[in-house]
């Protein structure tokens, strides 16, 4: 009775195994003894034949081989692109049809019902594959072998895979797209600079997220194009500064319905960063970042480039969960030809659970450190995220302004001196030590701001190299 049982879960264990992403099922009988056979073949995949043996009552034995699940690319008729979703690159418009001509790629996808036993597999081999950046990505051709994360169930939206940092993500369409640790999608090879119509009135988006369960989604910082002819006018203007943007489309009946250049990936809930609020030449009080500056000649007060800092709030990371992404400021203005405008953007990933106290890591090198009144601040390898704010503004010194060098101004203890911290006299003195030979470069500063006078001076205060001798 027990041999009869053990080799009944072995059975069954051989019929999930083989119901991967089946499409057509067939068994056969082994004329060699009574154990099933089961075959499956699909359209994109074929898995391994699992045949069981009868072992003894204490060594039921192992299922022959572990099993791989191949994915190849679908079969199409040449220089046809069906309805669906795509990845294009080298985007070359076509003056006389109103459309483009480009390099279509597939992206690799598992549908719901290989997903119900995805976690079935030992590991997935995807050939011929191949990925790259959403601007100026090169496209390499390979072969991805990875195993499944054993732990992972069906139904989750984000299925992770190995240490490697592949994993898939649910989509609109209900299939599961691949994608690596960096929010980089796997896709095949489609068809080289085939030439595509653009419908009547597309809709055409910079910075839309494209990889949702629900569908495209938009944000307060994704921008819409009016018409085919700016967002055309945009990417020429990219392309004579050597910038080619790669795209998301949307195909229907032949036509491009929807276009998003530089797509963004979005895991979870989207959560904005706070910057101070203040009327136009007007300094609230508070910290700010300087990284242009000069002295009054009677050393009573200073012309500025303000930034301000990005911050959170307590209340926000305490809600902060794994996947959830951040908004802030870019750090550096640039003219950002995606979007015809001179501010720009980063997203940053929560990549872990933000159960660290005072110090949370994100995605990518990016932190977040508490500071004294309770907000955090984001940095980047320690370089403290800031924005534009206001340029040359003058503003007042006290007269018992504290200046100092090497102090850790990133605390939620403060401002916090060491034995080897720096302290200058006055503000004549730190402009005769920037005047010196043993000066390499001119350092930011951190300014606290008291009813419109600078109160502090903090040198260098990422401590990130040394600005003298």
């Amino acid at each position: 009775m027990k041999k009869k049982a053990i080799l009944s879960l072995i059975l069954a264990m051989a019929v999930l195994s083989g119901c991967n992403s089946a499409k057509d099922t067939k068994s056969t009988k082994n004329k060699d003894d009574d154990t099933d056979e089961t075959v499956v073949t699909t359209d994109e995949t074929t898995t391994t034949d699992v045949t069981t043996t009868e072992t003894s009552d204490d060594d039921p034995g192992p299922v022959s081989e572990p099993m791989a699940y191949s994915v190849t690319k679908e079969d199409h008729d040449a220089g046809v692109v069906k309805d669906g979703v795509y990845f294009a690159s080298n985007i070359v418009f076509d003056e006389e049809n109103n459309g483009i001509n480009s390099d279509i790629y597939e992206y690799v996808h598992f549908d719901e019902r290989t997903m119900e036993f995805m976690d079935m597999a030992y590991f997935l081999d995807i050939e011929d594959c191949c990925y790259g950046n959403n601007v100026n990505g090169s496209m390499t051709v390979k072969t991805v072998n990875t195993y499944v994360t054993r732990s992972c169930t069906y139904g989750e939206k984000i299925v992770e895979l190995n240490n490697e940092g592949w994993y898939l993500k649910l989509q609109g369409d209900g299939n599961y797209y691949m994608f690596d640790q960096y929010d980089i999608p796997l896709l095949f090879p489609y068809e080289d600079q085939i030439n595509l119509s653009v419908g009547e009135e597309p809709v055409i988006y910079a910075y839309a997220d494209v990889f949702s369960e629900d569908g495209i989604k938009t944000y307060d910082f994704t921008y819409e194009f009016d018409s085919f002819q700016s967002f055309k006018e945009t990417i020429d203007a990219a392309s004579l500064n050597s910038i080619n943007y790669n795209a998301h489309i949307v195909v229907e009946d032949g036509v491009i319905k929807e276009i998003c250049i530089v797509p963004v990936m979005v895991k979870g809930n989207v959560v904005y960063a706070h910057n101070t609020e203040h009327e136009e030449g007007k300094i609230p009080d508070g910290d700010y970042c300087c990284d242009r500056y000069s002295f009054d000649e009677d050393m009573k007060g200073m012309t500025l480039d303000i930034r301000d800092y990005t911050y959170f709030t307590q209340e926000e990371i305490d809600s902060l969960e794994k996947w959830d992404s951040l908004v802030i400021l870019a750090s550096k203005d640039k003219y950002n030809y995606a979007t015809d405008q001179s501010m720009d953007f980063s997203m940053i990933t929560v990549i872990n659970d933000p159960s660290v106290d005072g110090y949370i890591m994100l995605d990518n090198d990016w932190f977040l450190s508490q500071q004294s009144d309770g907000t955090y601040y984001v940095d980047w390898n320690g370089l403290v995220n800031s924005s534009a704010f206001e340029k040359d503004v003058h503003l007042d010194v006290s007269d018992s302004v504290v200046i100092m060098d090497k102090a850790n101004v990133y605390s939620k203890d403060g401002i916090v001196t060491y034995d080897y911290t720096d302290v200058y006299d006055d503000l004549k003195s730190f402009a005769e030590e920037l005047e010196s030979d043993t000066t390499w470069y001119i350092p930011n500063i951190h300014i606290v701001v008291e009813s419109g006078e600078i109160v502090g001076i903090y040198i260098n205060p990422d401590q990130h190299q040394p600005w003298k001798e």
